[in-house]
């Protein structure tokens, strides 16, 4: 089999080591975001656990401050003059269902009283301007609200309307129009070539109908214009005003009546429609359609919508503050007034500890099943209407959606899902932290199988690398064998090179021993064939050598006797040297 390639296994690990390392930050990082996430959701439950009204069912009496404050909260109230009092005995007596009730009757009834206990303010879009009996004007934030004296330059008044943008005052004084921006401003004057009229009103162009001491109708195309005669035969005009569609409303004839008119252009060529509902003697009509009218007592009487004149008058609005006295009324625009603040509910909220409800935006909730589906104008409606519906676990809101309501509310439990841009999911506060603890969980998950899928390849190259070595082992084993082997068969060769190199060494020392033997031998030899020469030449000395031989052996044993002791010690001695010589050499 071919060997792994040890160059790619350790660039991948190396790659390897970098993604993890990576993964590691990343997995550090989603943890501490766990940890809050879990922290931020665990604090939502113990303080869901710990809500002032939880241990009290719809039946409970007796309830505490804590939850008797709560429970005006919910309902939107709290910076009114009406503070609750959960220690009196009418509220001690009085259910929990008893006290949702009741706060929700303060939050939602318009009237001046309930307004001023919940809010604070009157809360009326509109404010009502009347001519007092004196010539002055006053203002009333509502028509149970008190007559308040307005402080400007009014005297002798004699009739009013409200300019075409809603917050300016048109007047008559002196039978001459006057006029003000807005209507606790002063007058500006009179306007010139304006008289004479008894009553006015004004149209959305600007257009000015006023009713002349004749008790006919005229108009200008603007205020400063002159008058033209606008009037039907006939007819005999006592109050005049212009509603919000652009028809004309008059009382006139006898007995104080109510006639109209389509449009307040070309009035001359339209006839009068009587439309009875006696008796008035001033009148106006509100922006929420309200028709107002002055009675002959000089007290507030009022219509729902001025399209509808078939049911009677009611009034006079006496009920918390009195009506009376004014000649003349109109209407101009609240300032102050915000539909938002006020409580627009249909029904009251007995899921008074519900969650908290909280929006996402491009996403959509389904829950499981429908539990009712509105029309709410805005995303805190849908949002109110979910919390007031029994069931009601979530809800959807889209102001846009086509050929369908704009908040469906839905039960049960689902995901989040992905929705357009215009879509809100509406879910509890729970369910939020909730999902966020679980898209988290679930990113550490992600990152941990990462994680783990890098730990298992480099397992796998590990095991790739183990059996490598394993076969890297394996040959050294048997080379290392091998080089045993060799090295036993070194020794032995060693071994024997050494006995021959001994016996070598001891050959030649032999050889050498016997050549210096011969040697000395030979030295021997010549020194004792010296002495011999000698000898003989000394018993002969002048005679031939056969002679010299011959007298020498005969004569021989006395040259012998003749010779000195030392030279027999010589010659002992060198006998005596080569017996040794030979002995050793033997050996």
């Amino acid at each position: 089999m071919n060997p792994p390639n040890t160059e790619e296994i350790h660039n991948k690990s190396k790659s390897h080591v970098l993604d993890l390392e990576t993964l590691s930050s990343e997995y550090k990082n989603l943890l501490i975001e766990y940890r809050q996430a879990v922290s931020n959701y665990v604090n939502h439950l113990k303080t869901e656990t710990e809500l002032p009204c939880g241990s009290y069912s719809a039946d409970s009496t007796g309830i505490t401050q804590q939850c008797y404050d709560e429970i005006w909260k919910k309902a939107g109230c709290g910076a009114g003059t009406a503070k609750p009092d959960a220690s009196s005995s009418w509220a001690q007596g009085k259910t929990l269902a008893g006290l949702i009730d009741d706060a929700f009757a303060w939050a939602t009834n318009s009237d001046y009283k309930h307004r001023m206990g919940c809010y604070g303010n009157p809360g009326n879009p509109y404010i009502i301007i009347g001519i007092g009996t004196d010539g002055k004007l006053y203002s009333r934030q509502g028509l149970s609200a008190p007559w308040e004296l307005i402080n400007d330059n009014t005297t002798n008044c004699q009739a009013i309307c409200t300019a075409n943008d809603g917050k300016g005052l048109l007047g008559i004084g002196a039978n001459n129009l006057v006029r003000k921006p807005t209507y606790d401003a002063n007058w500006t004057g009179s306007v010139k070539n304006s008289c004479c009229a008894i009553s006015v009103a004004m149209g959305q162009d600007g257009t000015v109908i006023g009713v002349g001491t004749d008790n006919l109708l005229y108009s200008r195309a603007k205020v400063t214009d002159a008058w033209e005669k606008a009037s039907s035969p006939g007819e005999k005009v006592y109050s005049i005003a212009i509603a919000p569609d652009g028809s004309v409303f008059a009382v006139g004839g006898g007995g104080g009546q109510l006639w109209t008119k389509q449009s307040y252009q070309n009035l001359a060529k339209q006839q009068w429609q009587s439309q009875g509902s006696c008796c008035v003697k001033a009148i106006t009509i509100a922006p929420d359609g309200t028709l107002i009218g002055v009675g002959t007592d000089n007290q507030l009487y009022t219509k729902p919508n001025y399209k509808d004149l078939s049911g009677d008058w009611t009034g006079p609005h006496n009920s918390d503050n009195g009506s009376c006295c004014v000649i003349g009324v109109t209407t101009v625009t609240n300032p102050n007034y915000k539909a938002s603040s006020y409580n627009k509910s249909s029904a009251p909220q007995y899921n008074i500890d519900h969650q908290q409800m909280v929006s996402i935006k491009g996403a959509t909730y389904w829950g499981t099943s429908s539990v009712g589906q509105n029309n709410s104008a805005t995303l805190q409606e849908c949002k109110a209407s979910c919390a007031q519906t029994t069931g009601c676990t979530g809800a959807t809101f889209n102001a846009t959606a086509p050929q369908r309501q704009s908040c469906l509310l839905r039960g049960g439990d689902s995901s989040v899902t992905t929705g357009t841009n215009d879509d809100y999911a509406i879910i509890t506060k729970g369910k939020q932290l909730l999902n966020i603890v679980k898209t988290i969980n679930q990113k550490l998950t992600d990152v941990n199988q990462k994680i783990q899928k890098i730990i298992a390849s480099e397992q796998a190259a590990y095991k790739t690398q183990s059996q490598e070595r394993h076969f890297k082992t394996a040959d050294l084993e048997t080379q290392f064998k091998e080089l045993n082997d060799d090295r036993d068969k070194i020794s032995r060769l060693s071994d024997k090179y050494q006995t021959l190199d001994q016996a070598q060494i001891q050959t030649g020392l032999t050889v050498t021993q016997k050549y210096y033997t011969f040697v000395l031998l030979a030295l021997l030899a010549i020194i004792a064939v010296y002495l011999l020469y000698n000898f003989v030449a000394g018993s002969s000395s002048g005679s031939g050598v056969q002679s010299g031989l011959q007298s020498g052996l005969q004569s021989g044993g006395k040259s012998l006797m003749k010779m000195g002791a030392h030279m027999y010690m010589i010659l002992l001695g060198m006998i005596l040297l080569t017996i040794g010589i030979r002995a050793k050499t033997a050996y």
